[in-house]
């Protein structure tokens, strides 16, 4: 018996090392094709008297992906696929100005970008003509961007504290990651997603519902002519399950549960997933009698675990918050974006002086839950440091940023992300938010009843879970930006009774909420979830965190009729 597990073990190291040698192999090809082109056109693309490009980052992709899909424990789609694509970042000028950061009314040149389709193998005389295409279209739109951008700034009189460069140097950075080979059996987890899908027959009420599995596992060649190079691998699995159906007066219910993991492996077990299913099934159908919000309400609102990370998503990592934005240099007769503000609010309250916010891209768990949103190097070959420390207790630091310096953040922190496609944009990682002598979760109710009271109020909110934003499904907006409420609860002050409401929307909550902060918790809890649907970001916050002055309303979405006969799931239960 051990002679034939040695025979086995030899087998697998020899299939093993055929496999790394291939990837070598690759390896080779990209990087030479890729390197050989910049060179080139490093000295021989020139234009009229304009001199060649003086950088140039050239990004290929090349990874797989599965993707299936069931309802009612029917197989609805299954795709293996590969992830094939290529983008080029060519600039014409200097570091201190170039063709970026300018916009005129039909075009915005900003950070560059082109691709070409791929061929199916890393062939090299194929990889090599994609990026002399894409190197030659983009120079001449570089160039044509350059020159009115400098026809554009002389018809400017900016002061001198406003000028700063357009793009940062950076010393050569060489990471090449191994090779993170997910497997997976195809058919087991079609197998999974129709037996996870079938539990929603019990539940005729329910009108439509979809569980979907997505493996994704990407590597990532860049090359620049700093002479950085990189090899990035990564993977991201998900499992999304996905309900909806109509209260009695026609209000649309939906609710979700997602599950995030780096590897298969690691996912919850199949038994766990059945059992949330038939909870989220259950809460569901319950919410088709549930009462509706009885009136407008402004005061406190407990946010728990999850939608306490998709509200600080939302407000402190959307649009004005913590990531920085140059401000482009506009033609004439171009109309101006308001832009991030944030950053003027830097050595400034922002939150209330229990709130600190770090960013720990580094941190790969938390707990026993590992952190999706983790990273070593970003797509500008910059390696990010743990404990950025983005809000010291309510104190605006720093934001997150890229290699276009801003006024106030004039280094790139490494947070220019690669996405699931190959795509790269700012976004966060692993965010962290403390909240200092935080109380236990009792103790904590009972601090917010009483601020309550003092309000003059009998009942205060408490939302758990929100429509959140993921693969399979967008969110869906309230008038304040937040995503709409699943599971929103009426808390009486005087009994402490729970009582689950629906068709409310949170009306209010602007930045200044963050500054008025009953109280929050001690215990944290985890939040994987996609920036932007395709960037991996982990949520490390308290268990919940209570504010005042916010407001509640009526969702006053049209509603749609109910359908005129019944599901025949019931006649089939």
């Amino acid at each position: 018996m051990k002679r034939y597990s040695h025979i086995i073990i030899g087998i697998l190291l020899l299939v093993s090392f055929h496999i790394s040698k291939a990837q070598d192999a690759d390896d080779e090809v990209v990087f030479k094709a890729i390197g050989d082109e910049m060179a080139r056109s490093l000295t021989d693309l020139k234009l009229r008297n304009f001199n060649p490009p003086f950088f140039i980052a050239s990004y290929v992709l090349d990874g797989k992906s599965f993707s299936a899909q069931a309802t009612l424990g029917a197989l609805v789609r299954s795709k293996e696929s590969p992830l094939r694509n290529n983008s080029n970042r060519l600039m014409v000028g200097s570091y201190e100005l170039n063709d970026e950061n300018f916009r005129t009314n039909s075009q915005s040149y900003n950070s560059g970008g082109a691709n070409l389709s791929m061929p199916k193998y890393n062939e090299y005389a194929a990889l090599r003509r994609c990026f002399w295409v894409m190197n030659d279209r983009m120079y001449k739109n570089a160039i044509d961007g350059y020159t009115q951008k400098l026809t554009a700034l002389k018809q400017q009189n900016k002061e001198e504290s406003e000028k700063i460069d357009d793009y940062t140097k950076l010393a050569p950075v060489v990471s090449i990651m191994k090779p993170l080979s997910v497997s997976y059996d195809k058919k087991m987890w079609e197998n999974n997603i129709k037996e996870l899908s079938a539990i929603f027959r019990k539940y005729p009420k329910i009108q439509a519902s979809a569980v979907n599995v997505y493996i994704f596992n990407p590597i990532v060649y860049v090359l620049n002519s700093e002479g950085s190079k990189i090899k990035n691998t990564s993977s991201l699995t998900c499992i999304t399950i996905t309900a909806n159906t109509q209260a009695k007066d026609g209000e649309l219910l939906r609710d979700q549960l997602v599950y995030y993991a780096p590897i298969p492996e690691q996912l919850p077990s199949i038994e766990k997933m059945k059992q949330d299913i038939n909870e989220m099934a259950k809460a569901l159908e319950n919410r088709y009698s549930t009462s509706v919000i009885d009136e407008p309400y402004q005061g406190p609102v407990v946010f728990e675990g999850e939608a306490l990370a998709e509200l600080f998503s939302s407000r402190l990592f959307g649009d004005n918050g913590l990531l920085t934005f140059r401000e482009p240099v506009y033609a004439v007769g171009v109309g101006r974006n308001v832009g991030n503000i944030m950053e003027n609010k830097i050595g400034k309250r922002i939150c209330a002086e229990n709130i600190s916010i770090l960013s720990n891209p580094r941190l790969r768990e938390f707990g026993n839950t590992p952190l999706t949103g983790s990273f070593d190097i970003d797509a500008e070959c910059v390696e990010p440091s743990n404990g950025l420390v983005l809000v010291d207790k309510g104190i605006l630091k720093t934001q997150l940023s890229d290699r276009i310096p801003t006024l106030k953040v004039k280094e790139s922190n490494g947070h220019s992300r690669f996405g699931l496609w190959g795509n790269r944009m700012k976004a966060p990682g692993v965010i962290q938010v403390n909240y200092d002598k935080g109380q236990s979760y009792p103790d904590f109710l009972k601090t917010v009843a009483a601020e309550t009271e003092r309000n003059g109020l009998e009942y205060f909110y408490i939302i758990r879970r929100v429509e959140t934003s993921n693969i399979a499904q967008s969110a869906m907006p309230g008038s304040s930006g937040l995503t709409k409420p699943i599971a929103i609860y009426k808390v009486s002050v005087k009994t402490g009774e729970e009582k689950l409401v629906r068709n409310a929307v949170v009306s209010e909550f602007p930045m200044l909420s963050f500054k008025y902060v009953i109280a929050g918790t001690a215990e944290q809890v985890v939040h994987n979830t996609l920036y932007r649907y395709s960037i991996p970001v982990s949520y490390i916050v308290p268990k919940a965190i209570a504010f005042n002055d916010v407001s509640i309303e009526k969702d006053n979405t049209p509603k749609s009729k109910l359908p005129i006969v019944e599901s025949p799931l019931a006649a089939l239960k």
